[in-house]
């Protein structure tokens, strides 16, 4: 799967472990920069790899190999099925030309069966998202802003805006500085901030039949991140619900008392 982004005016594309793997391994003519990738042992094969060099990017948006998590984060579940059965009928009929391929022909045989694993490879994406969407399983998204999602707020020192997963907002500095305990959770842009990512959830009928909202703060301290998980497929849950259940995450789980242990103690005066 590949998510295309731009950050602080860069285009960036991130891939997974996967996908880098399926292309290190694909017999074909590709840059040099492929071949030069040492994917860590500490990622997982659903972990995404960050490139932000023209070269790459470019290279990466050539290919339709994979999929694009932008073009089907919105898209309703019978309209990835269908992309999935495309996939489906696409893998069964390599499958019958590979039956009647000779052994001979060496190396016909072996670029169909790398187009089998490509196939394999987006079919596996497709499941991945329809879980995701379902509420049955984590994609490691990127913590980063999205560019394209609901419009950025802000007041005087503090921004929300949207991640890259669709269920995550992300709080942070203007200066980009680390948030620390001298900060003050902004709880009015906090609000409008959740308000505008709810819209954006229920507009693309991404929200479940239950909600729930946890917060913590990232491992840098850049972000104060509110994530939304939902379970089943939606029927019918209204505003209210969802205002109540954000409501009753702040009033049972208050912001600075959530967020002072992550931030660290104050200094005793004297």
């Amino acid at each position: 799967m590949r998510i295309f982004n731009i950050e602080n005016g860069t285009e960036k594309v991130y891939l997974q472990v996967k996908d880098i793997l399926l292309l290190k391994n694909y017999e074909f003519e590709k840059p040099e920069f492929i071949d030069r990738l040492v994917i860590s042992e500490d990622l997982d094969e659903n972990d995404f790899v960050e490139f932000n060099k023209q070269e790459e990017v470019s290279f990466f948006r050539s290919l339709d190999w994979f999929v694009d998590f932008r073009e089907v984060r919105y898209l309703p579940h019978k309209s990835i099925l269908a992309l999935e059965q495309n996939d489906v009928a696409s893998k069964s009929e390599l499958n019958k030309l590979l039956l009647f391929t000779s052994k001979e022909e060496l190396e016909k045989r072996n670029k169909m069966t790398e187009m089998l694993d490509i196939v394999d490879n987006r079919l596996k994406d497709y499941e991945s998202i329809l879980e995701f969407k379902n509420g049955k399983n984590r994609i490691p998204f990127p913590l980063v802003p999205d560019y394209d999602g609901f419009k950025w707020l802000t007041n005087d020192i503090y921004m929300m805006s949207p991640g890259l997963n669709p269920y995550i907002t992300l709080l942070s500095r203007k200066d980009s500085k680390p948030l620390s305990d001298e900060d003050k959770v902004p709880l009015e842009l906090e609000a409008r901030g959740l308000d505008a990512s709810f819209e954006e959830l229920d507009n693309n009928d991404l929200l479940g039949t239950s909600i729930d909202v946890k917060r913590y703060v990232t491992g840098d301290k850049r972000y104060i991140v509110t994530e939304v998980s939902c379970q089943g497929v939606k029927e019918a849950i209204d505003k209210k619900t969802i205002h109540e259940t954000v409501s009753s995450s702040r009033e049972t789980r208050g912001l600075r008392k959530i967020f002072s242990g992550f931030f660290g103690r104050k200094k005793q005066a004297g």
